[in-house]
């Protein structure tokens, strides 16, 4: 992994000052320290020296005037030179609170279509992209690609008017309470997609995990990989499942009501048939060759 460390002698407040501090990693690459990722950098550690996340909103607030908007490019330089403080002593997410307000606040300026590398995260370390807040219509929305194997858990838990594209795979609780906002998986999705998400679209490319869809509502979800249909759709209302295949079909749209369950695959529909309770307002539709859908009565 690529340690980043920033050169002592200067404090925060002298480099806020204009004065120099150097970042730099094993293979000498730096980053001017009074450059706005510099500083960026800078800020961030004397936060890991408090150790106390609660400071980082009021702190950053008086701060960014000093700071600098970063451009959705500077923001990808500042996560990649912040890996080694997020993973090696930052057991809080300190960084998390820190780096979402940088692009809240990027956003805020008019910049848009940030792209993240998070091939770096594991699938266990603390998110740094979640409570993110795009603008309402006529938006634009706040657009975030992002591209890793393995995507830590809880990423965009509790965002709004986001635009989502993930080039991988996406860990569990992935957009846990997303609201008005979509999202475009290219891999596989963990456990708990779209758990209470609301007014949301999700197009997944690969298998999805248990428990999709869990307390969602008015969403749609196309899922296009092999489904493990356990607590698929539970307690949802208003929400919509386009299911391709499904490897268990056990307690499909429990407590769910006012669904629509879609599938193009006969064995889905029976399973959909059997297992998605009656007497909710729940409907069932096949899928035809032309796209048109035949609902099937019970």
């Amino acid at each position: 992994m690529k340690k980043i460390k920033l050169k002592k002698g200067k404090s925060l407040e002298e480099s806020l000052s204009g004065h120099t501090a150097q970042v730099e990693d094993k293979k000498g690459v730096e980053v001017a320290g009074d450059s706005k990722v510099g500083l960026h950098l800078k800020v961030f550690e004397s936060f890991l020296d408090e150790g106390l996340g609660s400071i980082v909103r009021a702190r950053y607030e008086k701060l960014k005037g000093l700071l600098g908007i970063l451009t959705p490019g500077e923001a990808e330089i500042l996560l990649q030179a912040s890996l080694a403080y997020v993973n090696e002593k930052d057991p809080d997410n300190i960084f998390g609170e820190f780096f979402r307000r940088v692009i809240q606040t990027s956003y805020g300026a008019g910049h848009n279509d940030f792209e993240f590398d998070l091939s770096l995260f594991g699938k266990d370390d603390a998110t740094p992209i979640f409570a993110l807040e795009g603008k309402e219509h006529p938006g634009p929305k706040l657009k975030i690609k992002i591209k890793s194997y393995a995507l830590p858990k809880d990423i965009f838990i509790a965002s709004s008017y986001v635009e989502a594209i993930v080039e991988g795979d996406v860990g569990k609780n992935f957009a846990y309470l997303f609201k008005v906002s979509n999202a475009h998986i290219k891999g596989k999705a963990s456990y708990g997609l779209g758990h209470t998400a609301v007014s949301s679209k999700f197009f997944v490319e690969g298998d999805v995990d248990h428990n999709c869809g869990y307390k969602s509502s008015d969403c749609y979800f196309d899922l296009r990989g092999k489904v493990n249909g356990f607590c698929l759709a539970n307690k949802s209302d208003h929400s919509t499942f386009r299911i391709e295949d499904l490897s268990r079909d056990y307690k499909i749209g429990k407590e769910s009501r006012i669904c629509k369950f879609i599938s193009p695959n006969e064995e889905v529909i029976k399973s959909f048939y059997d297992r998605v309770p009656r007497g909710q307002e729940n409907r069932i539709f096949r899928e035809l060759e032309d796209g048109k859908l035949q609902e099937v009565t019970r």
